[in-house]
Parts: C-alpha cells; structure tokens; sequence
C-alpha cells in the first residue's frame, strides 16, 4: 500500500455567519482534513486542509475571503485547536528509531 490518503479529523461549527453566497444568516460547516503519506508500514503527515461550506446553500470551499472577520478568526481558532494525531507519526518514529540503531551497531 504506497500512496497518499486523506482523512477527516475535526469537524467544527460557525454559528450565526452570512453566507456570502445565499446571503442568508446560517451556520458554516468547517471539516479538517489531514493529507498523509503511505509508504508500507510507515506514514507520514503532509498537509492540513480547512474546507469550509455553508449548511443552507451547500455551496463547499467558502474562501476566507468570502467570511467575515469574525468567521476567519473562528475558523483560525478551529484549525489551532485541531491537532495531528500521533499515530499518523509512526513513519517518522520507526525511521528515526531504525536511524539510533544503524548508528549504535556502527559505533561498537
């Protein structure tokens, strides 16, 4: 299994926004997603990706420049608080682990 995926890792919601689409007072729908590498048994974290959309319209990726200021300050505090679960470092951790090793078995 080589290769990348993508996964949801929080979900948040911004109450009381205007979508700048519908023009309508509504709730924007905030999903994390975390991009990933496969290499076998090893993974390793990419990238974060916000996408924001609005829950009367449906209308998916809202740009920042289409919120509010407050909803981009929300939307900043959603993504801080959203953190990279650990087993996604596994690929990092074994390799580093691996790295110790070969230096160990060099030195005696």
């Amino acid at each position: 299994m080589i290769g990348t995926r993508e996964r949801l890792i929080s979900q948040g919601i911004i109450k009381d926004e205007k979508c700048k689409v519908c023009n309508q007072d509504t709730s924007l729908l905030v999903d994390v997603y975390l991009k990933f590498l496969i290499l076998k048994i090893f993974i390793f974290p990419l990238e974060k990706r916000t996408v924001v959309g609005c829950s009367q319209c449906k209308k998916g990726d809202l740009k920042p420049f289409e919120m509010t200021s407050t909803a981009k300050n929300k939307l900043f505090k959603i993504n801080e608080e959203t953190k990279i679960p650990k087993r996604y470092f596994s690929g990092y951790i074994i390799l580093t682990i691996i790295a110790f090793l070969i230096m160990l078995s060099k030195i005696k």
